[in-house]
């Protein structure tokens, strides 16, 4: 062996070596046991012959296995068969012994870890005689009940837990605590945690009631609170959104812009510029992705139709994610084209694994299904109920009275939006604020609470009305 020998990772030769060494020449021996100690020494055995060989340096005893027993104190040190092994392999002492040692204390903080949590490996890696074969086997077994354990990594026992809340209550206390506000002064009332991260929401409502009209005053006021947003807009074009946020900002309306831009004011003009340029500053406010989804390869495996575009959000989520911590989804199911709902299931842990994982929150437009066209929506008029229900963590329905009253009263009434709570996991369940609506200018003003009650009187004198909206 030469001085340029090298230690490979768990490899015990050179630990071999140097009891060998240390049992050889005893001058070594004494430099060894005045320098280091068996800490860097990974096997057990070898650990115990240090031991017993660094007393008889010493105490200046000759060497002999005799001795070498007695200092053992009856501890495993492989036996005199063992002894005769290591000199038999090693004739001449090892040089470079406080090199190998040094090498040999980082290996054995592995090999410590190692038979702790993979004692068949472990064995293997000190059997001298074990092929590579039998060492590649063993650490394939080991990955391959590290991978079936995958999902203990999810259990959470009550210390955990108990320490989780406390880190949680540091971090809150510091900052502005777990609520991230919509906006929306009264919603962020009685929302606990808000648009917080990690979370996934839900505004679902009627064709014509107004939900991107909903999400573009959001988006509004994620603007103002400096939060950046992206937007799934795989309904919409993109510039609808734009205008929208223009026309509520300028004060002129949409219709105005689109039909009689030639007859704007210079003050109009201006108003338009400043808003224009206000959002025109700011690249990472939010960003806007037109539908990919037509674009996509399709899935070949018939069992797996939402895995490309899945793969596709994941993909904009990890990109995206460096700028932005909110992402709405104009609308959810342009995403799932397999509408079973054992599959919108599964999207919905998809997407929920993607909202912890990057730590965003993800806000999904949906519709009502059209047996839920009279009357207020509920969580049963929701497409696909059952599964949407059970993962999300905040459900808000609009609903716009004046679409479902009689031609009689509507004459008489101010259009509103009522935003409807109907689920969120923690705090108040069920509340409602209504808003003058004014779609043109896509503006919500006059928030007010409303009672659940006054809500039931309206709709018992609604009965018989509009009927369904498409």
């Amino acid at each position: 062996m030469g001085a340029e020998q090298k230690v490979l990772e768990f490899n015990l030769t050179s630990e071999r070596g140097i009891i060998a060494t240390m049992i050889r020449d005893p001058r070594l021996r004494r430099e060894v046991a005045t320098k280091h100690s068996s800490a860097a020494i990974g096997e057990p055995k070898h650990r115990v012959m240090f031991r017993a060989l660094a007393r008889m340096a010493e105490e200046n005893l000759r060497w002999s296995e005799a001795t070498l027993e007695d200092l053992a104190g009856g501890e495993d040190y492989g036996g005199p068969r063992y002894v005769r092994e290591l000199l038999e392999e090693f004739p001449e002492a090892l040089p470079n012994v406080d090199f190998h040692l040094a090498r040999c204390r980082l290996d054995s903080t592995k090999m410590r870890v190692v038979n702790e949590s993979m004692p068949e490996l472990a064995r293997l890696c000190g059997d001298p005689k074990a092929s590579g074969d039998q060492l590649v086997a063993a650490a394939r077994r080991v990955l391959a009940i590290a991978e079936q354990g995958k999902a203990s990594r999810r259990i959470h026992t009550p210390s955990m837990l108990v320490d989780q809340l406390y880190e949680s209550l540091r971090t809150w206390r510091s900052s502005t605590g777990a609520h991230w506000p919509t906006g929306f002064p009264a919603l962020d009332r009685v929302l606990t945690y808000g648009l917080a991260p990690g979370l996934l929401s839900m505004v679902a409502a009627r064709p014509r009631v107004g939900k991107t009209k909903f999400i573009t005053c959001l988006m509004r006021n994620q603007v103002a609170l400096r939060r950046g947003m992206h937007v799934g807009a795989w309904e919409m074009h993109p510039l609808s959104y734009v205008m929208s946020m223009v026309a509520a900002e300028a004060g002129v309306g949409v219709t105005r812009m689109v039909r009689e831009a030639k007859d704007l004011t210079d003050e109009e003009r201006r108003a338009i510029h400043r808003v224009g340029e206000l959002l025109a500053g700011d690249d990472d406010a939010f960003s806007i992705e037109e539908n990919p989804f037509p674009y996509l390869d399709k899935s070949k495996d018939r069992w797996d139709l939402n895995g490309p575009n899945l793969d596709h959000f994941e993909s904009t989520v990890a990109e995206q994610s460096k700028t932005k911590s909110l992402f709405i989804l104009d609308v959810l199911m342009k995403m799932i084209p397999d509408r079973r709902p054992d599959a919108i299931a599964a999207a919905l842990i998809r997407v929920r694994d993607i909202a912890l994982k990057y730590k965003v929150h993800i806000c999904m437009l949906h519709h009502v299904n059209r047996d839920g066209a009279d009357g207020r929506p509920t969580l049963e008029h929701l497409k696909g109920a059952g599964a949407i229900e059970e993962d999300m963590d905040i459900v808000l329905a609009l609903d716009r009275p004046v679409l479902r009253a009689s031609s009689a009263r509507r004459r008489k009434m101010r259009d509103t939006l009522d935003v409807h709570l109907l689920k969120q996991r923690e705090g108040v369940g069920v509340f409602a604020v209504r808003y003058t609506y004014d779609p043109d200018h896509a503006r919500l003003e006059d928030e007010e609470v409303v009672d659940e009650l006054e809500l039931d009187r309206e709709d018992r004198e609604d009965a018989g009305g509009a009927g369904a909206l498409d």
